[in-house]
């Protein structure tokens, strides 16, 4: 009996605490008592008890955060699908500048002090042949005057020449001893017809010839169409009446040439521009009569429009083509390039250039033999100015050029480095556009200033 009293007590112990454990659970869920089962019924399947819901859960605890790194490891970015190029993409237009207003008053800038010229400028272009001289210095030092030459002028005539009356008539063929003349016409060596040259106009432009011509003419009877031959300082000279002009003839060394003398000038027909000629100032002159204030001289076989400029004359080709094609020169002058410009100075010692698209000037000596070779000056020419002293003689060659500037020479050709001096200008004087250009240019300033005086 004592054996089974201590696990009877430790069994009783278990249902009591069983049975106090489901009276707790009985007292929590209310469970009424009738749920039991009655004696002798089978006893149902224990439902699960639905768990009461708390009122106020408590929160569950969130994970705490990790730290973030220091240096993190860039995520690699995706790359954008290229898009295909299209074949003629249309160019997208560039954004012009918005322009700014230009002040009403501008101030004028100071120029710049003048450069002096480099020592290796740009390549020279090459000179073309010397123009024609119009006027040669007399023997002397080379390039040098023994006289004081002068330009000749052009002087205008009221009574011209019918150019429909040509320059052919009937030349004698014997001469004053009755035999048949031997000398040739004086023609170019091409055969050209060509009027009297220098030395010819010397000899006929004689006074004792030009007052025996006029001597002849004022007591001739003119019914008579005879040929009569003289002998005038030491040269024989024929002269016939055609019934309208007197024409005369010199026979000189191998050659003779006729002229016509009318209206107190000596005339010589161009067969090929079909123009009557005269002399004046010992050159050949052509007056437009359509245009009477435009005046031509020949020289060369060539007519030049002439025209004044500061210190000299200017020459420029006359472009109208011939009437008939002289003949053709075996060994032809280059052409002129084209709007050539020839500058001649007063005492007529030098010759200025200006040609061809770059306006290129070079300066030539006007001596029988040139006393040096042509000297490059300047490009951008427009006009060229001469300077003389008070005796005549050239001292300064100035070219003006196209941008507005201009450039001086000595005599020879050597660049003269004349800085102009500046004037003061006060602020708020000049009042417009066109007075700050020409208060800007370098020529202006320095006319006005008399660093230059022409």
């Amino acid at each position: 009996m004592k054996k089974w009293k201590a696990p009877l007590a430790i069994l009783a112990a278990l249902l009591w605490q069983n049975s106090v454990v489901s009276a707790s659970y009985a007292q929590a869920f209310k469970r009424p008592d009738n749920n039991r089962p009655a004696p002798g019924q089978r006893p149902q399947q224990p439902q699960p008890r639905p768990q009461p819901r708390p009122e106020n859960p408590r929160p569950q605890p969130q994970p705490r955060p990790q730290p973030r790194p220091e240096n993190p490891r860039p995520q690699p970015q995706p790359q954008p699908r290229p898009q295909p190029k299209p074949e003629n993409p249309r160019p997208q237009p560039q954004p012009q500048p918005r322009p700014q207003p230009k002040p009403e008053n501008p101030r004028p800038q100071p120029q710049p002090r003048p450069q002096p010229r480099p020592e290796n400028p740009r390549p020279k272009p090459r000179p073309q042949p010397r123009p024609p001289v119009v006027v040669r210095p007399q023997p002397g030092h080379p390039g040098q005057p023994g006289t004081r030459p002068s330009l000749p002028k052009p002087q205008p005539i009221e009574r011209h020449m019918d150019p429909r009356q040509g320059g052919s008539f009937q030349r004698p063929t014997v001469g004053p001893d009755r035999r048949p003349i031997s000398q040739r016409p004086w023609e170019g060596r091409n055969g050209r017809v060509i009027p009297p040259s220098r030395d010819h106009i010397t000899i006929i432009n004689h006074t004792t010839v030009i007052n025996n011509i006029r001597d002849i003419h004022n007591r001739w009877d003119r019914n008579d169409r005879g040929y009569y031959w003289h002998n005038w300082n030491g040269h024989h000279v024929s002269h016939h009446y055609d019934g309208a002009y007197f024409w005369w003839g010199f026979y000189v060394g191998d050659h003779y040439f006729w002229t016509r003398y009318w209206n107190d000038s000596y005339w010589w027909y161009d067969p090929y521009w079909h123009r009557w000629c005269y002399m004046r100032e010992n050159q050949w002159w052509w007056q437009d009569p359509a245009r009477p204030t435009i005046i031509f001289i020949y020289r060369d076989g060539s007519y030049y429009q002439y025209g004044n400029t500061v210190g000299g004359v200017v020459l420029n080709p006359d472009p109208t083509p011939p009437v008939e094609a002289p003949p053709a020169d075996p060994e032809p002058a280059p052409a002129p390039a084209p709007e050539t410009k020839s500058f001649y100075s007063a005492d007529g010692t030098r010759i200025v250039q200006v040609f061809g698209e770059n306006k290129d000037a070079f300066l030539y000596d006007a001596a029988e033999t040139p006393a040096f070779e042509p000297e490059w000056l300047d490009s951008g020419g427009t006009d060229v100015r001469f300077k003389l002293d008070e005796e005549g003689s050239l001292t300064t060659i100035m070219t003006l050029k196209d941008d507005g500037g201009f450039s001086l020479f000595d005599k020879d050709g050597s660049p003269l480095n004349i800085v102009p001096a500046s004037s003061p200008v006060e602020e708020g004087a000049v009042d417009s556009t066109v007075g700050a250009s020409l208060g800007e240019s370098k020529l202006f300033g320095s006319l006005q200033t008399g660093s230059v005086a022409w």
